[in-house]
């Protein structure tokens, strides 16, 4: 199952680590095998807390309730592609061809076939863990379309991530959600590609304007109820202060004017909703003994 979160605040926060802390324990019943946070502050440096162990403990074990910063990654494992392993556990700092960092929900079932393709291409994977291969095939195709721009501004980078994530998409297969952050602007991407993943937006008096990707609802509505609802097969780029949501593939888009085709690329303009849901109406209630059991519940 596993779950992963992306959240970014207009200015820095000393309680990050402590929002960081509360929103991977609320992720828990996601899984439960590893846990890890990457938060960085005004600058390019990201610090990276990872290891074995669920939320509730390694949260202090780690340190990351003591972080402080702007941006926030993080990540619980329940293992699937990889042994239950310090090195296995999200996020991926990578910087072998360019500087990224991210994580994934969900399972990549070509996962071999990328690591054999990633290490002939010069990337360092230090696992087996298909998120590794998620964030270096993004990173791999975003160095790539780096090289071929000659502008070097935010507007360039953002166009450079848009065009490798379409075709990290389309190599990656199986059926996953990831959050990947550009340190160089704290830029966020986060994709759905056939993984639970909710977006949403806020402001608060500490942080100011603030944005949240996650992989649970009830997270999200710890610190919003202020949602944009994401579909199979999209990507939302954001920043505190403003989203953009793009399709990752060709499509037909039903409009108050009939059906439109759509290029992957094109953004897609879909207003934000007041969600009538709070964060106690996703807590878990009787007679479920785990959040697993009551989720797969109320599946259809």
């Amino acid at each position: 199952m596993c779950g992963v979160i992306g959240l970014v605040y207009e200015k820095s926060r000393e309680d990050l680590g402590k929002i960081a802390a509360e929103l991977l324990k609320t992720l828990e019943y996601r899984g439960y095998d590893s846990t890890g946070a990457a938060i960085q502050g005004d600058d390019q440096e990201v610090v990276l807390a990872k290891g074995v162990g669920a939320p509730s403990v390694m949260v202090d074990e780690l340190g990351i309730t003591r972080m402080r910063g702007r941006a926030f990654c993080g990540q619980v494992r329940w293992a699937t592609f990889g042994a239950v392993t310090d090195a296995n556990s999200q996020p991926h700092v990578v910087r072998c061809k360019t500087f990224l960092y991210g994580a994934h929900n969900g399972n990549v079932t070509n996962c071999d076939d990328l690591k054999a393709w990633l290490t002939a291409e010069g990337h360092a994977v230090l696992s087996d863990n298909d998120g590794e291969m998620v964030v270096h095939t993004v990173e791999h195709f975003f160095a790539r379309e780096l090289a071929k721009s000659s502008d070097r501004d935010e507007a360039a980078r953002r166009r450079c991530m848009r065009a490798a994530l379409l075709v990290a998409a389309a190599k990656l297969e199986g059926s996953f959600a990831a959050v990947i952050v550009d340190p160089v602007t704290r830029v966020m991407w986060a994709i759905k590609q056939g993984s639970s993943l909710y977006f949403g937006v806020g402001a608060d008096d500490v942080g100011g304007r603030f944005a949240i990707a996650s992989s649970d609802l009830s997270s999200i509505l710890k610190l919003t109820r202020v949602v944009v609802p994401i579909t199979e097969g999209e990507l939302v780029e954001y920043d505190p202060s403003a989203h953009r949501i793009y399709g990752i593939e060709d499509r037909t888009l039903k409009t108050a004017n009939g059906p439109v085709k759509a290029r992957a690329g094109d953004p897609i303009d879909r207003e934000p909703v007041r969600s009538r849901l709070r964060a106690k109406n996703t807590a878990l209630v009787p007679p479920f003994e785990t959040f697993m059991d009551q989720e797969i519940s109320a599946q259809e």
